[in-house]
């Protein structure tokens, strides 16, 4: 069950990168621990009907195949949980490594998920058709389209659309992040301090805000 976080503070809207770490591993945990707790809900569920099958109320095959089917959606679900987890820490296991831009969207997208769903918003995260490998930091490259994402989720109302693009643009890998019209006076995104934590990758980042979108643009010139 989604809580409601409406009463607490807004987080920055460009983390560290220790905040950043923080604040996707908060969200897992939230997600790990309903799992938990459907499971230990199943499990009660079940004493129960075993303690009813000792008074002579039998367990149809129907209510125990349920149970099971229960029980294993929500370890599958715990387990995917786990990989997009791991994924994201081996991110920061070098500076300088290969990766897929593809791997790294998509990741970044399921663990926003749970945060779409607290803003009551749809992320939708499409990706190119073929990989773009390129060379630096995933986790880097994360924290800065995390800025953009933070930024629309701010200001998104309910129902609205943010999505979450990967492909290739004349020639060039660009990622977008695109939302609602952020109006000035609620535009915090810092280009400069997003553009610093991906120095080493020499992506330029660029915003149009209009009065249909706001699109930020993460281009890597020269990379195919």
């Amino acid at each position: 069950m989604i809580s409601d976080s409406s009463s607490r503070p807004e987080p920055p809207i460009m983390p560290d990168g220790l905040a950043f770490f923080g604040r996707i591993s908060a969200s897992v945990s939230h997600e790990l621990n309903n799992v938990i707790s459907i499971i230990d809900q199943t499990a009660g569920l079940l004493e129960d009907l075993l303690a009813g099958a000792e008074r002579g109320r039998p367990i149809t095959n129907d209510r125990l195949e349920s149970i099971v089917l229960s029980l294993q959606k929500q370890t599958q679900r715990g387990l995917t949980i786990i990989k997009r987890l791991n994924t994201f820490a081996h991110g920061t296991d070098s500076p300088q490594m290969e990766f897929d831009i593809n791997d790294a969207v998509a990741n970044l997208g399921e663990l926003c998920q749970r945060l779409a769903g607290l803003k009551r918003v749809t992320l939708d995260v499409r990706l190119a058709e073929t990989p773009i490998r390129v060379i630096g930091s995933p986790f880097a490259l994360q924290q800065a389209l995390f800025a953009a994402i933070g930024q629309v989720f701010a200001v998104a109302e309910r129902d609205s659309l943010v999505e979450l693009t990967a492909g290739i643009e004349n020639g060039n890998p660009k990622i977008q992040v695109s939302g609602p019209t952020i109006p000035n006076d609620r535009m915090e995104f810092d280009i400069g301090t997003a553009r610093a934590c991906i120095t080493e990758m020499n992506v330029e980042i660029a915003i149009t805000n209009d009065s249909n979108r706001t699109v930020f643009s993460y281009t890597f010139p020269g990379r195919t």
